[in-house]
């Protein structure tokens, strides 16, 4: 999981539910909001697919046959 986007999803979503509640409320808040959540999201989902490409990266060099010259 990686924290700056994390930390920054809040961030925006608490902005944009501020905005969005405010007197009287902006519509820019609900880009804020979905904005923040898209953040968030992709906080969970990067750290998931760095570690299955780093695997994939590592088993796809070993055949093991062993050959050489």
């Amino acid at each position: 999981m990686k924290l700056i986007p994390l930390i920054a999803g809040f961030a925006m979503t608490y902005i944009g539910y501020e905005t969005l509640t405010s007197e009287p409320p902006e519509q820019a808040g609900w880009f804020m909001i979905a904005g923040g959540v898209i953040f968030i999201l992709s906080a969970f989902n990067t750290s998931k697919g760095k570690s299955e490409l780093s695997i994939e990266l590592d088993n796809s060099g070993s055949d093991g046959d062993g050959g050489g010259d």
